[in-house]
């Protein structure tokens, strides 16, 4: 058996024992005496903060540092990690658990991701201790922050800007390193739970313990933690106040008169599909026309229609209408999630005396996580149904349908009766770290070492329920009346009613077809079984990680003006990425017809760093310090070759209150596993040709490149569907992004307890790896200024023949990745902190924010002209502010925090856009207000904690179901009050 396979069975193997072996060991260690304890904290001087590898003070770090302390978790009674760093400034809401559910992927749902900036999940690098962990969504190797328990959690520290050189591929962004407890004693238990004003939906409860123990005379220590966590669903229409929000066509608009062109009203929903069933015949428009029932599955009549929506199918109605279809029915806001998260981790001093010192360090992790949604039950629409036969048809219906000459009608439901297509993702993740870390005396200098090594694994299973068959669906639906029994059957099983041309359809499973009444909501059970199916889609991922780093100083042997040495840090690295698919083969026979191609993908990454910080001038006037410092990283991608980052730095402190800081940095990432190696799949559609218009009235860019291309002015093109080819791209490059910070700090010493600091960011993002659609590539291939764009017209295959009778015609356009866009971010974060003494209490007031100036997507950097103004619009608020003053007086505790956001626009913002789209084009600002109270019995060793978020109730704004994703930075709950007791023993 090679190694590898040897460390996946075992990670297999061990994944069911994990949680009874921390549960075990818990129990051990419990059995020791002594108070809980975490080590005590570091001593004031130089330490090494995220950001860098080298110590230093705290305050001459160059790159900006926001480190959470464990409260921050608590001080909410949320469990979800991910939610509370969402409402840092600096953090996007796009990768939290609700807007991971409201994605649009099935696959998403369960994860929460850290979203820096705002520009995308996989542009942010998340470390625990310093280190990379396995991912949990195949294809990206972002850190699931579900698979780690806030009980865990010592602090987390957050690094904006682009941090490649220090700590690789993906830190475009910024990282966060999430730093977990150590070294503790005793026994800890800790329960805590939330509920809403709207009552049980979105509650939560944890249940987590820890115990540790030391032994060798504190040169060993072993701890465990084990943490049980439930979150109930919460759906749309648990908000009393919700009310279908969509917009409708504005009967008062007529162009040129300053009126908008839609309304942003209530009860806005469709008359198709309808859950009733709707029968449209002989070309019968989609509304108003065909024939709809109702439940009982006569002919009804559509609701009156107060206003037409934009789309043809919706219409605003009085209330609402129970056959509608209205997507709040199937709209999860807040998954149900399930986590029983088990850890191991202890660390023994090997080595304790003389010029080498080691102490070796091991821990385990397992974490599942079973999370669930609601999902629109199967649209299904053009299913033929035989009026003269067809026995659940309404009598008066078939009666003036043949009257008509229509033998056939055509039928569009929403199948509600077979039930939500409810999506439920299952992940199981082991992670494995161990390595020997020490000091060593050499010669010319001091050093720190870390050598280690980690595996990790996670196993996903994907299961949606209730999709529904189509060739069964098709023989459920063609039902007749069997002459040998008198029942309603379906006509695959009675051959004497089968025509000569009749041509079976081709069933899935051994089952005999039920026949399935697709008029009204009351199907037989039978055939609900008969046409339903679920799908089963399974995903794995492995990280196989090994390195070695040395930090130190040149103390030894040089000093520079001032006395200070020169600080130096270097290392190598191995990383190792797979993933594999596997896909149920029914996916493919589904009316949604919704499957891939299994598929198997991995790459390798081999890295050296090193890093340098020198303080030129210390102790001077003018120049209390003055430092310079940089990095450098080459890595030798297996995928796409050697890359390298880098980074520039310097602290300039005139006086000791007073610090200006900046960076410069080059960061990168590597196309991750979905980018560069998914799988082609085939499909067929119509061939979106751009150059098939009079080419005479086209723009003057398109009609010069299509002529180029050889295309006359005048082109019919292929009438026909072509091939349509989804897959990866393997001559993909990495992303490249240039990072500015520049910043001041203040301490002044005549306000003890006082500090400032603001800095300025601009990030820049050329060649961002972008998904394109085929008709958006074959269009970007004559839309480019200065010819026909090589990169997308490589993906345009027409016959080059020109003896061929269709010369020029579209044979493929493949859908990929490219390297083609550009975004850029630029803002300014500041925060301020003031400890005193007031009241007999020690309190604390902090206020810290993000002022975005700048966001823009360039879906084609090419065109400059062409971008999508992002600040402003709604999920990217311009300004973003926390303020906070807490109050300790002996064991009470009150925290008083706020979050608050400004306006957004609902409207696109970007040039080109109507920016008189809708009456309402704001989403209003927002203040939250939140509240946290506990009590420390000091002598028992127990605190008692609780309190509310959204003290006031504010309710979710308006906004239409398109939106709902991007409002996830809004509380959807109203008031959630929480309570926790906490004891060590």
């Amino acid at each position: 058996m090679s190694d590898h396979q040897f460390m996946r069975a075992a990670a297999v193997k061990s994944s069911k024992a994990m949680l009874l072996g921390a549960a075990a060991t818990l129990a051990c260690l419990a059995a020791s005496d002594g108070v809980a304890a975490e080590s005590a904290p570091p001593a004031v001087g130089e330490v090494v903060v995220t950001g860098s590898r080298i110590a230093r003070p705290e305050v001459d770090q160059p790159t900006p540092v926001q480190v959470l302390g464990s409260e921050s978790f608590q001080k909410t009674g949320n469990a979800d990690v991910g939610q509370v760093l969402a409402q840092q400034p600096a953090v996007n809401f796009g990768g939290t658990q609700q807007a991971q559910q409201n994605s649009g992927s099935a696959t998403t749902g369960g994860l929460s991701l850290v979203n820096l900036r705002g520009l995308g999940t996989n542009r942010t690098l998340t470390l625990v201790n310093g280190k990379r962990q396995v991912g949990s969504d195949p294809g990206n190797t972002a850190f699931d922050l579900n698979s780690i328990s806030s009980a865990a959690i010592h602090r987390v520290e957050v690094v904006t800007g682009g941090a490649s050189a220090v700590y690789g591929s993906d830190a475009v962004t910024g990282v966060v390193n999430i730093i977990t407890r150590d070294r503790f004693e005793g026994l800890e238990f800790e329960i805590k739970g939330t509920r809403s004003e709207y009552g049980r939906p979105g509650e939560t409860r944890t249940y987590s313990a820890a115990a540790g123990r030391s032994f060798l005379d504190g040169r060993a220590n072993l701890m465990a933690t084990v943490t049980f966590d439930t979150t109930r669903t919460f759906h749309h229409n648990d908000q009393p106040d919700s009310f279908a929000y969509n917009t409708v066509a504005n009967p008062a608009y007529a162009p040129g008169n300053g009126q908008p062109n839609t309304l942003l009203v209530p009860y806005v929903q469709s008359m198709q599909p309808w859950i009733g069933g709707v029968l449209n015949y002989n070309g019968t428009p989609l509304q108003p026309g065909g024939i709809p029932f109702d439940a009982n599955g006569l002919r009804t009549t559509y609701p009156t229609a107060l206003a037409f929506g934009t789309l043809a199918i919706y219409r605003q109605l009085a209330g609402y209408c129970d056959l509608c279809f209205n997507y709040q029915n199937y709209d999860t806001l807040v998954p149900k999630v399930d986590k029983r998260i088990g850890s191991i981790r202890g660390h023994i001093d090997l080595i304790t005396e003389g010029p080498f010192t080691a102490t070796a360090y091991a821990d385990a992790s397992y974490a599942r996580r079973q999370s669930s949604g609601d999902g629109q039950p199967a649209n299904v629409n053009g299913v033929p149904i035989n009026v003269a036969q067809n026995p659940f048809l309404d009598p008066a219906v078939r009666t003036q349908l043949l009257a008509a000459g229509t033998t056939t009608a055509s039928l569009w439901k929403l199948f509600e009766p077979v039930g939500h297509r409810f999506v439920n993702n299952l992940r199981k993740t082991e992670q494995f770290n161990a390595g020997v870390k020490g000091e060593w005396e050499t010669p010319f200098a001091d050093l720190k070492y870390d050598a280690y090594a980690s595996y990790g694994q996670s196993r996903i299973r994907y299961v949606s329920d209730n999709n529904v068959l189509s060739a069964n669906l098709t023989a459920a639906l063609d039902a007749v009346i069997n002459p040998a029994t008198g029942a309603v059957d379906c006509r695959v099983n009675v051959p004497s009613l089968q025509p000569a041309n009749y041509v079976r359809p081709a069933i899935v499973g051994s089952a005999t077809c039920a026949p399935f009444n697709p008029f009204g909501i009351y199907p037989s059970q039978a055939s609900v079984d008969f046409i339903s199916r679920q799908i089963v889609n399974r995903a794995s991922l492995e990280q196989t990680v090994a390195g070695l780093s040395f930090a130190g100083d040149t103390d030894r042997f040089l000093h520079l003006i001032g006395g200070a040495p020169v600080g130096f840090a270097a290392g190598v690295e191995y990383r190792k990425e797979a993933a594999s698919f596997r896909f149920d083969p029914n996916g493919r026979l589904l009316t949604t017809a919704a499957s891939g191609t299994n598929s198997d993908a991995s790459f390798n990454v081999k890295e050296i760093y090193g890093e340098l910080s020198a303080p030129i001038l210390t102790g001077l006037p003018f120049a209390e310090l003055l430092s310079v410092g940089g990095a450098i990283r080459y890595a030798d991608y297996s995928s796409v070759g050697g890359v390298t980052s880098y980074k520039a730095d310097a602290v300039w402190a005139p006086v000791r209150d007073l610090r200006f800081r900046g960076t410069i940095s080059r960061a990168v990432r590597a196309p991750n596993i979905t980018e560069a190696y998914s799988p082609s799949q085939t499909s067929t559609g119509p061939g979106p040709d751009p150059c098939t218009t009079v080419l005479a009235a086209a723009s003057a860019t398109r009609r010069a490149n299509c002529t180029a291309l050889g295309i006359p002015l005048v082109f019919a093109g292929r009438p026909t569907s072509i091939p349509l080819i989804s897959s990866g791209n393997l001559n993909l490059s990495p992303e490249k992004a240039d990072t500015y910070t520049v910043g001041v700090v203040a301490t002044p010493s005549f306000l003890p307890g006082f500090s400032f600091s603001a800095d300025y960011y601009q990030i820049k993002i050329e060649d961002a790896i972008t998904l394109f659609t085929a008709t958006q590539i074959a269009a970007a291939c004559v839309d480019s200024v200065g010819g026909p764009d090589p990169a997308f017209c490589s993906l345009v295959k027409r016959d080059e023949n020109p003896a061929s009778p269709t010369y020029k015609f579209l044979e493929s356009v493949t859908a990929t990745y490219v390297n083609a866009s550009k975004l850029v971010d630029r803002g300014i974060d500041f925060q301020a902190s003031y400890r005193f003494d007031a009241f007999g209490a020690q309190m604390v007031a902090q206020i810290a924010g993000n002022r975005l100036l700048e966001r823009r997507n360039y879906p084609f950097q090419s065109n400059p002209a062409q971008y999508t103004k992002l600040d402003g619009f709604v999920g990217n608020p311009t300004w973003k502010i926390n303020p906070s003053i807490s109050m300790t007086r002996g064991p009470l505790k009150v925290i008083l925090s706020g979050r608050y956001f400004n306006a957004q626009s609902l409207i696109d913002l970007s040039p080109g856009q109507n920016q008189n789209f809708q009456d309402i084009k704001t989403i209003r600002s927002e203040y939250y207000q939140d509240v946290y109270v506990s009590w420390t019995f000091e002598d028992a060793g127990i605190t008692t904690y609780g309190g509310a978020t959204n003290l006031f109730g504010n309710k979710l704004p308006k906004h239409t179901a398109s939106q709902r994703n991007l409002t996830s930075g809004y509380d959807q709950m109203g008031t959630v009050f929480f309570a926790g007791v906490k004891a060590k023993l």
